[in-house]
Parts: C-alpha cells; structure tokens; sequence
C-alpha cells in the first residue's frame, strides 16, 4: 500500500492536504485528490503559501471563508506572489495598498521580464481592480531587435 492510499486505493484526502501544506507544487501532480479538499482546507493553503494561487481551487466556495481580514497581515512580496501566481485571483481582498514599490518592480517592472512590451499588454490582468495608486507603473523599455 503507497503511502497515500487507503486500503480502499483511493487517494487519502488528508495525506495529500499535509502534503500540500509542506509543498504546494504537489497539487499539480496527477492523482491529487485537491478537488476533494474543502474550502477551509483550500483556505489553510492559500493563506500558508502564495503559490498556491496558481492552482485551480473553487474561487466561490473559498470566497465564502476568506474575507480582507485573513490578508491583512501579509507583507508586500506575500501579495505580490499572489497576483503574480493567481494572475489577480482574489486581488480584492489582498492589502494591495500594503505593495512597497520595491517589489512591485522586481515582480511586474520592465526590467523582470525580457519581453516587457508583450508583458505589459496583459500585466492589467494581474490588477482586474486597478493599480494601487501610491505605485509608479514600470512603463515597459523599447523593444530591441
């Protein structure tokens, strides 16, 4: 018997969640069992790791057991991990306010991705809501050929 299999052979649940917790990157595997997982369990992941914002969770069913509070303490590179993993998944409740301009350029600015022009014409897409005010826009450099 594997590790995580009952003794029926279907994937246990709770095994897959813990391994989750200690690596998120596990819920892309096939045979996760993560569509089983319930809202407060995709809550306990969300709020533990950012990355987990790029994984296919049920937004609405979570919407129902997070709220503002929950992401009130997290720090700017937790936030921006969020809108760059999640592509602006749940932004209305992140503290985008909380984003220092520091890390708003290594994440989003010109100079962190080679194509900035090409990333530029979908980076409003990580910001469905906006772009914080209080942030200057890395206006993406020429293209060089």
């Amino acid at each position: 018997m594997k590790k995580n299999d009952t003794d029926n052979g279907k994937p246990d649940v709770d095994v897959w969640f813990e391994r989750a917790l200690d690596d998120p990157f596990v819920l892309g595997e096939r045979g996760c069992p993560c569509g089983e997982f319930t809202p407060e369990q995709w809550k306990e992941l969300l709020l533990n790791d950012a990355r987990v914002f790029q994984f296919d969770f049920p937004e609405t069913a979570v919407r129902a057991v997070l709220s503002a509070a929950d992401f009130a303490d997290w720090e700017s590179s937790r936030i921006c991990d969020a809108l760059f993993f999640g592509g602006g998944v749940l932004d209305d409740l992140l503290p985008t306010g909380n984003i220092s301009q520091e890390d708003f350029d290594f994440y989003f600015g010109a100079e962190a991705f080679v194509d900035a022009e090409e990333f530029w014409d979908v980076a409003p897409g990580f910001f469905p809501h906006g772009f914080p005010p209080h942030l200057k826009l890395p206006y993406p450099r020429e293209k060089t050929v």
